[in-house]
């Protein structure tokens, strides 16, 4: 029984192994072909800290959310380590990096560009 399966199974193996491997090679360039575009976004809500707890996180209640979040996107712009980051990208910036005349150069671009 298990002689003739195997028989079996070597005659057409061909016909037994092609789909698996024929398959996948034909839908795979078609499925990657016809995909839609994938768009990503990301959302923050802001809410407002409860009246029954007292606690001081520095914030300011007279300040809009909108405006605290400016504020603190602008602080983290203006880090070392950020603008940094940013010069070693820059294929112009990138030689400036080591140097501490070239990171003052980059300090003072960066504060001339913001304002």
């Amino acid at each position: 029984m298990i002689r003739r399966l195997l028989e079996a199974f070597f005659r057409h193996k061909l016909l037994l192994l092609l789909p698996p491997l024929l398959i996948p090679a034909i839908v795979t360039p078609v499925a990657v072909m016809t995909a839609p575009t994938v768009y990503e976004s990301a959302v923050s809500v802001w809410v407002d800290h409860p009246a029954f707890l007292q606690y001081k996180d520095g914030f300011n209640p007279w300040i809009g959310p909108a405006s605290s979040q400016a504020g603190r996107i602008n602080e983290l712009l203006h880090t070392r380590a950020f603008l940094n980051d940013v010069a070693q990208r820059t294929p112009t910036l990138a030689s400036l990096v080591g140097s501490s005349a070239g990171e003052a150069r980059i300090m003072t671009s960066s504060i001339g560009a913001c304002h």
